[in-house]
C-alpha cells in the first residue's frame, strides 16, 4: 500500500509539473524581435546617459530598462557603444538623389535616419506655369505634380531613410508667375496662399524660402506673411535661408523675425551664419536677436552645418535682375556686351539688399572651390580663371568677370561652388546656442556609382560624426547629451514628429549605435568622397540598415507627413438655407446617399443620415410641407452624375440640390476630369434655376493623422470642390474638414476607427448622426 500511495504521489507531482510548465510556457511573453544589450543610452532628451538594454517589436520600442531575461529573436551587443535616437537632417537637399538608388549611403553611414527637404524649392507641387520635371526613380523616369505625388512616389520606390519635406517658396511662386520678375496680384497671391494650403493638407513640414536669389528674393515680407497666415492654421513652421548672409544680416534675422511674429508661425533660420568678412566676430549680436525674440514670445530657432564654408553656384554672382525669364534670357545677357558693362559694375559695386557672393569672400576668387561634375572640378577660381587666360586661343585683354561670363556660357549657366565666407569662431557661438540645431544643407551621394558625382562639400558625408567627433570628443564645445539633443528631439519637435526623436517604449524604432572614441567625419574639401567612421548600426523603423559599418541594402524608410492641427481643419459655419413652405430638397451623389437613404442588412447603417435629416426636417418645418428624397448613381463619379442629372434629378423638379462628392472621383477619375465635370454639372442645376448646395463628402479613410496617402488624394480632391464651389457662388458644406476636426477633438490617439468609418469608406451609425448635425446646421 505505501509503494502505491508513493507511486501515486510522484505520477501526481509529474502530472503537476508537466501542466503548470505548459501553463508557464503558454504565458510567456511573444519575444522581441530585436533586443540591444549592454549600451549606454543616450535617449535624445539631453538628459545624463545612463546602461540599458533597448528591445524592439516591429517598428516602435516596446522596452527600454534593465532586461536580463528578455528573450529576443536576435541580439546585438552594444558594448562600448553609444544607443542614440536615428538622427534627424534637419536641411537636405536629397529630394532627388535619394529616389535613384534609394541607400542614402552617405546619410546612413552618418546616423541619419530622417531627411528634412526644402529649401526655397520643394519637390512639389508643379502646377500651372511649372511643368513637372522628370527624374529617375530606381532607374525609370518618373513624372509627379504634387508635394502629396512625391510622398508616395518615395514610398513606392523604396528608401533607407524616413523623408520630410517642407513647401517651397520659389516652387509656389514658380508656378503662379513663372519665370516672370512681376509682382504677383491679390488674384495671384490667393492662388499661392491655395497652394501653399494643398502642400500642408499632403503633410508639408511647412513653408520654406530662400531669400537671397530670384524667384524667392522676388517675394516681400508682406507677401511671405499671407502665405505663413495659412502655414499656421496647420500648426506648421516658417524655414528661410534669410534674404542677405552678409551686409545686411541683421535686417535679414529681423525680417525673420518679423514674419514669424505677424503670422503667428515658428521660424527656422537655415544654415545660420556671417557670410561676408564685413561682420566677421558679430555673431553675438544674433543670438542677441534671437533671443531678444524669443523672450518676446516669437518661437525663432536655427540650424547649422560645422564648417566654415558653404556651398552656392557661380551664377549666384550674377545679379538677380538678369536672372529674369530664367537661364536662357541670363546666358543671352551674359553674352550681350551692353549687359556686361552693367553687370561688372553691379558686382563690384553691388546693389543695395542683394547678397554679393564676390564681395562676402572680397573678391578673392581662391576662397571659391567648384564642385560641378566638368573638368573644373575640384579647382579653385583663380586657378580656373590663370589657366584660360594662358590658352592661346582665347583672346587677350578680357578681365576675369569676362572669363568668368564666358566659363557660365560654356557650363550652360551652372557651376556649383563651395564658398569660403565665414569664421570658425562665429560658427561655435551659433552651434553653442541652446536653440540651434544640426542640418548638413547636404545630400544622400555615395562613393561609387552613379551618385559618386561632381566635387561635393564634404558636410554631404560628414556633418553629423564631425559633430560627434570634433565638437563633443576634440574640443569639447558641446557635451554627448546635447550635441544627441540637437540631432535628434530637438529637430523632431520643431518639425512636429510625433513618436521620433526620443528612445521612449512607444516611439518608433529610428536608433543610431556610435563608438564615441572613434566616430569622426573624413571627407575633406580635397577629397570629399570619403564615408565617415564610427558609426556601427542605424536602424530605420525597427529594420537594420547599418550593420557594422556596412549598408544591409534595407529600405525601410518612410514618409513622414505632418499630422494636420486641429485648428487647421476646423469648418466655418456653413451657408445658411433658408427653407420655403413647399421646398423639395434633393440629395444627389455618392454611394453614402444610397447606403444612408435606403434600408440596409448591414448592421453598421441602422439609420442613414439622409433618413434622420428627412424626420428632423419635417419634425422642425411642420407648417412648411418640406419633401426630400435622393437619387444615387452606380459609379459614384462626377461624370456619373453628369449621365444622370437631366433624367433622374431636374426632371423631379427639386428646389434645392444638394450635390454629394465622394471617395471614388479621387480614386477613379483624373482631377481635370473632376474639375470640369463638376463646373458642368452646377452649370446645368443653375440654368434649371435649381438652387445648389455643393457638399465635400471626401472619405478621410481608416487614419487622420496624415499618415494614410490615400487623404491626401483625397483632400486634393476636396480642395477642387471648395474651388469650384467659390467660381459658381455656391454654399459649400465641407464635411470633410469637420470630420479631420471631430475625429482629433474625440480620437486624439487616432486608435478608434470605428468614430467615423466603416471599412475605411463607409459611415457608421456615429458618423451618420454626424453627418446629419452638419447638413442640420445648414437647413435649420
Amino acid at each position: 500500500m505505501c509503494q502505491r500511495h508513493a507511486l501515486f504521489v510522484l505520477m501526481c507531482v509529474f502530472f503537476w509539473t508537466v501542466a503548470t510548465s505548459r501553463e508557464s510556457m503558454s504565458a510567456q511573453p511573444e519575444p522581441f524581435d530585436l533586443v540591444i544589450r549592454n549600451g549606454r543610452i543616450v535617449d535624445g532628451s539631453g538628459n545624463p546617459w545612463f546602461h540599458a538594454d533597448l528591445a524592439i517589436r516591429g517598428d516602435k520600442i516596446a522596452a527600454l530598462g534593465k532586461l536580463p531575461d528578455a528573450k529576443a529573436r536576435r541580439e546585438i551587443d552594444a558594448r562600448g557603444l553609444v544607443v542614440a535616437p536615428g538622427f534627424i537632417d534637419m536641411h537636405s537637399h536629397s529630394d532627388f538623389t535619394l529616389l535613384e538608388d534609394g541607400l542614402a549611403q552617405s546619410k546612413i553611414r552618418q546616423g541619419v535616419t530622417t531627411e528634412v527637404l526644402g529649401e526655397g524649392s520643394s519637390p512639389g507641387p508643379y502646377r500651372e506655369k511649372l511643368a513637372p520635371p522628370q527624374h529617375l526613380v530606381n532607374g525609370k523616369p518618373t513624372r509627379w505634380t504634387t508635394l502629396g505625388d512625391y510622398f508616395d512616389v518615395v514610398e513606392r520606390a523604396g528608401v533607407s531613410t524616413n523623408v520630410a519635406s517642407f513647401v517651397g517658396l520659389g516652387t509656389v511662386w514658380e508656378c503662379v508667375m513663372g519665370k516672370s520678375h512681376a509682382r504677383p496680384t491679390r488674384e495671384q497671391l490667393e492662388r499661392m496662399k491655395v497652394l501653399v494650403e494643398e502642400a500642408m493638407q499632403n503633410g508639408a513640414a511647412g513653408l520654406s524660402s530662400m531669400l537671397a536669389m530670384p524667384p524667392g528674393s522676388l517675394a516681400t515680407t508682406d507677401d511671405i506673411v499671407e502665405l505663413c497666415k495659412v502655414v499656421a492654421r496647420f500648426g506648421g513652421t516658417y524655414m528661410t535661408h534669410i534674404r542677405n548672409e552678409g551686409t545686411i544680416v541683421f535686417e535679414a534675422i529681423r525680417e525673420a523675425i518679423e514674419i514669424g511674429r505677424r503670422a503667428g508661425v515658428a521660424v527656422e533660420i537655415l544654415h545660420i551664419k556671417i557670410a561676408d568678412q564685413k561682420y566677421w566676430g558679430k555673431m553675438s549680436d544674433i543670438v542677441k536677436l534671437v533671443d531678444d525674440a524669443r523672450r518676446e514670445g516669437v518661437n525663432v530657432h536655427a540650424n547649422i552645418y560645422p564648417y566654415t564654408r558653404g556651398h552656392n553656384n557661380l551664377s549666384s554672382i550674377i545679379p538677380p535682375w538678369a536672372h529674369e525669364g530664367g537661364t536662357a534670357k541670363m546666358l543671352a545677357r551674359l553674352k550681350d556686351g551692353g549687359d556686361r558693362a552693367k553687370l561688372k559694375k553691379d558686382i563690384r559695386g553691388g546693389i543695395p539688399g542683394w547678397y554679393n557672393h564676390f564681395t562676402a569672400v572680397g573678391g578673392d576668387w581662391s576662397r571659391m572651390l567648384v564642385s560641378a561634375n566638368t573638368g573644373y572640378k575640384g579647382l579653385t577660381v583663380d586657378r580656373i580663371l590663370a589657366a584660360r587666360k594662358k590658352n592661346p586661343t582665347r583672346e587677350r585683354g578680357s578681365d576675369d568677370l569676362d572669363e568668368l561670363f564666358d566659363l557660365l556660357i560654356e557650363e550652360g549657366g551652372s557651376i556649383p561652388t563651395v564658398y569660403d565666407h565665414h569664421t570658425e569662431k562665429d560658427m561655435n557661438l551659433a552651434l553653442s546656442q541652446p536653440w540651434c540645431s544640426i542640418g548638413s544643407d547636404g545630400l544622400a551621394l555615395a562613393t561609387e556609382g552613379p551618385l559618386k558625382r561632381g566635387h561635393p562639400h564634404p558636410r554631404s558625408f560628414g556633418t553629423f560624426p564631425r559633430v560627434l567627433g570634433v565638437y563633443v570628443r576634440q574640443r569639447n564645445l558641446l557635451t554627448l547629451e546635447d550635441a544627441v539633443r540637437r540631432m535628434t528631439s530637438l529637430n523632431a519637435t520643431k518639425l512636429g514628429l510625433h513618436e521620433r526623436g526620443l528612445l521612449r517604449p512607444g516611439f518608433y524604432a529610428d536608433v543610431t549605435l556610435f563608438d564615441p572614441e572613434r566616430v569622426i567625419d573624413k571627407a575633406t574639401y580635397e577629397e570629399p568622397f570619403q564615408y565617415s567612421v564610427g558609426i556601427e548600426y542605424v536602424l530605420v523603423n525597427g529594420e537594420i540598415v547599418l550593420e557594422k559599418g556596412k549598408h544591409t541594402g534595407a529600405k525601410p524608410g518612410r514618409a513622414l507627413r505632418r499630422a494636420l492641427a486641429v485648428s487647421a481643419v476646423q469648418t466655418p459655419a456653413p451657408a445658411q438655407v433658408e427653407l420655403k413652405k413647399g421646398d423639395r430638397i434633393l440629395f444627389f451623389g455618392d454611394s453614402l446617399t444610397q447606403l444612408a437613404g435606403t434600408e440596409q442588412p448591414k448592421e453598421h447603417v441602422k439609420k442613414g443620415y439622409v433618413r434622420i435629416v428627412r424626420e428632423k426636417l419635417q419634425e422642425m418645418h411642420k407648417d412648411k410641407n418640406i419633401e426630400l428624397d435622393w437619387v444615387a448613381t452606380s459609379g459614384h463619379t462626377v461624370p456619373d452624375l453628369l449621365k444622370r442629372v437631366d433624367k433622374d434629378v431636374i426632371a423631379k423638379k427639386p428646389t434645392i440640390v444638394f450635390i454629394q462628392i465622394g471617395c471614388n472621383d479621387a480614386r477613379r477619375i483624373p482631377k481635370d476630369t473632376f474639375q470640369t465635370g463638376l463646373e458642368e454639372l452646377i452649370g446645368r442645376l443653375q440654368k434649371a434655376e435649381i438652387q445648389v448646395i455643393q457638399c465635400s463628402l471626401t472619405s478621410v479613410g481608416e487614419k487622420h493623422d496624415g499618415t494614410n496617402p490615400g487623404d491626401a488624394k483625397m483632400e486634393e480632391f476636396a480642395e477642387v470642390a471648395r474651388q469650384v464651389a467659390k467660381k459658381k457662388n455656391v454654399p459649400l458644406n465641407d464635411l470633410r474638414k469637420a470630420f479631420v476636426a471631430h475625429w482629433k477633438a474625440n480620437n486624439p490617439d487616432n486608435k478608434d476607427r470605428g468614430i467615423l468609418t466603416y471599412d475605411g469608406n463607409h459611415f457608421n451609425d456615429a458618423g451618420h448622426r454626424f453627418v446629419a448635425e452638419q447638413m442640420l446646421k445648414m437647413l435649420r
